[in-house]
Formats: structure tokens, C-alpha cells, sequence
């Protein structure tokens, strides 16, 4: 079977191209440029260099592949360039969905985000629950706007399959790329960790390598024009980071401070990425998104697709263990 991918290069992309190339799957891996790819490239992994911008590009380098990863987004809460989260996350996903008919491909999964979905406050969502009609950022805007794409494309007969991930955590070389490893590698370190409210707002959090086994359910099993929530375990703030203590042996408190405090932070913070041009440590928008709880529920994907996630302390010990690993290399 050979399989497109887009985002492989990302941090869920890499694992799930990792777990592909394992099981002996040739994969065409779409790229910008070579620098973020092994050197040499494994076997079974060739790459298209190029980008979601050209849809006859990426309709040539679909011949031949039966299976299409979409995974390649703008996931970050702010960019010089706002109008780039419309244009990688709805209209390149436009594109490749088009290329795709075009390539005659057989199946298609894309993986999109529960932030499409947005806050949960007092309820825990599931696939049945409508997306917030008013985002909080540009990317959750914006991947609401893709999954209007996808069903688009599923009515032109496009067998689509979508899959939601919460929020992943997992070993990584590179916990910069990855905000919920920052928030455990500053456990380890033993620096502040500062959260805006009270620490009593829900969030669910998923194990890398369960939402790679979920995104490959979603291809063998997930029924077209269906949805699936790939998460773990739905906790308060304040109980995560109870657990975060006991899994990694520390002692360390979190310090929450009140909402005026953050957002005012994240004003001045947004200003001076806009006239530097440097990325802001926070914004607004990321304070936005503590002020609410994000709390859902896997269990069509459990039922659907036999999605199995680990528990959250499972999750957590292994992801600590591989942050100390990289560490030490470091």
C-alpha cells in the first residue's frame, strides 16, 4: 500500500511516519526542504519537495498512492502573517483534497484538533457536539473551516475520514515544539510554572504514540464522513499537576494567577511580536483558551475503531523518562 503524507515532519507526522516505515509501508513524504528529514532517508520513505500551495504539483506527486495522511497544519497561536492560517489550513487542505480525486486515491485521513470543537465549560463533548461558533485564535478558526472542506469533499465522493486529537504530549527530542512537554520539562527543571485562573479547568490530554495508533485505526476502520476523538483522561489543571509531581518525584507548586493579570500580560506580549516581528512568549488568544475547560470524550473511537489510550500516569512517566533521556544527550 503506498501512502502520501503531509506534516511529516511535525511532531505527531514524525511519529506516525516512523510507525509507518516500520511496518514496511513505502511513503511519499510531502516537504518544504530537506533539513528536518533523516539523512539518509530510511528505506521505503521518498519525498516530493514542495508545499499545499500548487494543486496539479500535488496531484503528480499522488499517482500511484492509495492512502493519504493530512496531517501538515499552522498549529501555533500566532504568526507574523495571520492570513497564513487560512491559506496552509483551509485552502492547502482544499487543494490536497482536490488533488487527491484527481490522483483517484482510496482513502483519505485528516487529522484535525478538538480545538475545532472549542471549550467545554461545564460538559465534556463528544463527536455529536457542534463546533463554537465563535474561535478563540486563528487556528481554531481555521480548522473549524477545514473540517467544512472535508465533508465538502466527502459529498464529491472523497472517502474521508477525520480524527480529533486532544491535546498530545509525548517523548520528544524537541519539547520547544510541544507546549504540554514544556509545561512537564519545567517540572523537571524546577522552574515557576505560572497557569492563568484557578487551576480547577478540565483538560484532556493524550499519549503520542496512542494518537499514531489512532490515526492508523482511523485508516484501517473509520467509517467515511465520520468524526473520532483520539484522547485520554479528562483532569482538572490542579489534579495534573498533582500527578505530574508524583510521576516525576518533584514537589513543585504551580502558581495561578488571576485572568487580568494574564490577559494583560498577553496584550503587551502581542504587541511587541507585532512591532519586533518575534514571536511573543503568550498572547492573548493562549490566555483565552485556559480561561475555559476542554474535556472530551473518546469513546465512539474506542467502540468504532478499537483506540486504546494508555492512563494519564502511564503517559506521563514515559514521556518524563524520555525528557530526562534527551536531556542528558543534550
Amino acid at each position: 500500500m503506498n501512502i502520501f503524507l503531509t506534516g511529516g515532519t511535525g511532531f505527531i507526522g514524525k511519529a506516525l511516519l516512523g510507525s509507518l516505515l516500520r511496518d514496511g509501508h513505502p511513503v511519499v513524504a510531502l516537504a518544504r526542504s530537506p533539513e528536518r528529514l533523516p539523512d539518509p532517508l530510511p528505506p521505503g520513505l521518498s519525498v516530493a519537495y514542495g508545499d499545499l500551495s500548487d494543486t496539479d504539483f500535488l496531484a503528480g506527486a499522488l499517482k500511484g498512492c492509495e492512502q493519504v495522511y493530512h496531517l501538515a497544519a499552522m498549529a501555533r497561536s500566532w504568526h507574523p502573517d495571520p492570513d497564513e492560517f487560512d491559506r496552509t489550513n483551509v485552502a492547502g487542505t482544499r487543494r490536497l483534497f482536490e488533488a487527491a480525486i484527481r490522483a483517484g486515491v482510496e482513502k483519505v485521513v485528516y487529522t484535525s484538533s478538538v480545538m475545532a470543537i472549542g471549550p467545554t465549560d461545564g460538559f465534556t463533548a463528544d463527536e455529536s457536539t457542534p463546533n463554537a461558533p465563535d474561535p478563540l485564535s486563528n487556528y481554531q478558526r481555521t480548522k473549524a473551516l477545514a473540517e467544512e472542506v472535508v465533508f465538502s469533499y466527502f459529498r464529491k465522493g472523497l472517502p474521508i475520514v477525520t480524527v480529533s486529537p486532544t491535546l498530545v504530549y509525548g517523548p520528544s527530542g524537541d519539547s520547544r515544539r510541544v507546549s504540554f512537554n514544556q509545561f512537564l520539562q519545567e517540572f523537571l527543571l524546577g522552574k515557576p510554572v505560572v497557569i492563568p485562573g484557578d487551576g480547577t479547568q478540565r483538560l484532556n490530554a493524550v499519549f503520542l504514540a496512542d494518537v499514531v495508533s489512532g490515526i492508523r485505526l482511523a485508516m484501517e476502520k473509520g467509517r467515511p464522513g465520520e468524526r473520532y476523538i483520539l484522547g485520554g483522561e479528562n483532569v482538572s489543571v490542579r489534579e495534573l499537576a498533582l500527578r505530574v509531581n508524583a510521576a516525576a518525584g518533584t514537589k513543585w507548586k504551580i502558581r495561578y494567577v488571576p485572568f487580568w493579570i494574564a490577559k494583560t500580560a498577553g496584550l503587551i506580549e502581542s504587541l511587541r511580536a507585532k512591532i519586533t516581528g518575534e514571536g511573543p512568549l503568550f498572547t492573548w488568544d493562549s490566555v483565552e483558551t485556559y480561561r475555559h475547560s476542554w474535556a472530551y470524550s473518546s469513546e465512539k473511537a474506542i467502540r468504532e475503531l478499537g483506540f486504546r489510550p494508555r492512563s494519564l500516569d502511564e503517559g506521563l512517566a514515559l514521556t518524563l523518562e524520555g525528557l530526562k533521556a534527551n536531556a542528558g544527550r543534550s
